[in-house]
Formats: C-alpha cells, structure tokens, sequence
C-alpha cells in the first residue's frame, strides 16, 4: 500500500513538472527594454515609435496651434494623446506586415524612388529653422525619414498590387450606387441675405426690398452679419448641411428671385433673396470606376485587418 501511495506521489509530481514546464513555455517572453512591439518575430522599436510619436505632435500643433492641454482633450474616453499613441502603434504594425507582404509578391522600392519623395522634406528643413531645430532636438535624420518615406511608397505599391489581383464586379458597384444615392447627388443653392437683431427693421427691409430698392446696397448698409455684408450679403453656393436649419429651410425651399418673409435663427431675423438652386446628380456611368475603386480600397482595410488578426503581435502595454 505504502509502496502504491510513493508511486501516486511521484506520478503527480511529475505531472505537475510538465504542466510547469508548458506553462513556462507558452508565456510570451519579455519584451526588450528597447522594443515598443514584436510582430512575427520583427521588432519595433521604442526609438521608431518615439520619434514617429514626435511628428504626429509637430502635425498636431501646426495644425490646431500649440497648446499645453490639447494632447490631454477626451475623445470617446481616452485622451488625444493615447488616441494618437494607439494610432502610431497600428500604424507600425501594418508597416512590418505590409513589408512582409511586399517581399513576398516581388515589389521593392528604388533608391531613386525614395529620394524623389524625401525632397520635399529636405527643402522644408532647409526653409524652415523651426522645422531644422525641431529634427535636431529629437534626433530625426535623413536616414529615420527616408525609412518612413521607404515604407509609405511600400504600402501604395503594395495596395495597388492587391488592388490590381481584386475581382470587383460592376454588379457589385451598381448595387452599392443604388443603395448610397445621397452620394452621388447634392443640391446646392445661392443666395443673399441681411442679419438684423429686431423684426420690426426686419420687416421694414422686406417692405423697401419689395419696392425696389437695391439688395446688395441694403445688405452693406444694415446687415450686421461682417462677412457677407461688404459683399452686398451674397453667400455664393452652398450645400445642405452647412447653415442653420431654419436657414437652410428657407434657401432650398423659396421661390428663386423673390424676397421671403424675415427667418428667426440664434443669430438674429434673416431677409434672404435666393439667387440659384443647382442638382448636381450623377449617373452611374460616371461614377462605376471611382466606386470600382473605393470598394477595392475598403476590402484593402479589410485584409489589413485579417494580417493583424493573424499575425503574432506583442505590444508594450505602457508607451
């Protein structure tokens, strides 16, 4: 009895060696001090990511103005700058793929091809002191660019590659053109208008108008909306969508050439005089190839999406 009870014990023992030992092999190893990602064993580096993180800020500030907070604003409950971080690190992923993908269907990119788009880069820094100090500051040279460069010209041929090898059916750009018309028509429609705070002016402006006094002279003299008021109130063409709704209402709805009742808005009582309506519909021939087109792109993002799923990702869970 004794001699069954040792051999349970070391026959569990034993087990419990083994689960240890498949356990120790399947956790994932460490990432290196210096790797933001592994990607099917490729590495991506913190260096890259900090300095691609780098020119996304630049981009930023350029664009919206430096200020200390905006990298901290909530955008759907994560600040702009993990949004951002999580971009960049998507990004880079997809970069190794693509790279992989790239090599495996025989396209390269040439020497010749990454200097004719790196060009533009270096004439800016040699224009641009504040461009030049903030390259230096973080360390970003010719060689980090060019890679950059290297793999956007990588992905358009690698897109275009798959694109070209894509089956898309006329078929199918006809049933997305005739289940998305609001894509391929808009209405757009010109007028003038003059902005006053009190209706009984706004109606006084109505009676002159009808008339026959001047349009474009009353609207320099008393309308109080800056912008369009020294160009006689005129508007020129806009879509739906873009004024005030009661605003909106009366432009696509007023006869053409007539001076409608003062429009109540937040910004005050509107005279509007219609000048033009246009409907700018196209057909399906005009547009089969630009649909062709954008349906091949969309099950491009599509595979994309599958390399990751069905790539060996690790990715540093603080950056």
């Amino acid at each position: 009895m004794k001699k069954i009870k040792n051999k349970s014990i070391g026959l569990l023992t034993a087990l419990l060696a083994i689960m240890l030992l498949i356990t120790a092999c399947s956790t994932p190893a460490q990432l290196s001090q210096d790797a933001a990602a592994e990607v099917n064993g490729a590495t991506v580096s913190m260096e890259e990511f900090d300095k691609t993180l780098a020119l996304f800020k630049l981009s930023y500030e350029m664009q919206y103005g430096y200020n200390e907070d905006i990298f901290q604003q909530d955008i759907g409950g994560m600040t702009l700058l993990e949004n951002i971080k999580e971009g960049i690190m998507e990004k880079l992923i997809s970069d190794v793929l693509i790279a992989e993908k790239a090599v495996e269907s025989g396209l390269t990119v040439s020497e010749e091809e990454i200097t004719e788009a790196y060009e533009p880069y270096r004439v800016y820094e040699e224009s641009d002191e504040n461009f030049s100090a903030f390259l230096k500051e973080n360390e970003i040279d010719e060689t980090f660019i060019r890679e950059q460069v290297k793999k956007d010209i990588l992905l358009f041929k690698y897109r275009d590659f798959y694109n070209e090898n894509l089956e898309m059916t006329e078929e199918a750009a006809r049933k997305f053109f005739d289940e998305n018309p609001e894509m391929f028509s808009t209405q757009e429609a010109s007028a003038r208008h003059i902005l006053v705070a009190d209706l009984a002016l706004a109606d006084e402006l109505v009676v002159r108008l009808e008339s026959g006094e001047d349009f474009a002279t009353l609207a320099q003299e008393y309308s109080t909306d800056p912008g369009s008021a020294v160009q006689g109130g005129d508007l020129g063409f806009f879509p739906r969508g873009v004024m005030v709704p009661e605003f909106e209402e009366a432009s696509f709805t007023q006869p053409i050439g007539e001076v409608g009742a003062p429009v109540q808005t937040q910004h005050g009582y509107h005279i509007i005089l219609v000048e033009d309506r246009v409907d700018n519909s196209y057909d399906f021939d005009e547009m089969k190839e630009s649909i062709m087109g954008y349906l091949k792109n969309l099950e491009f993002e599509k595979h994309l999406e599958e390399l990751v799923g069905n790539a060996e990702v690790q990715k540093r869970e603080s950056l």
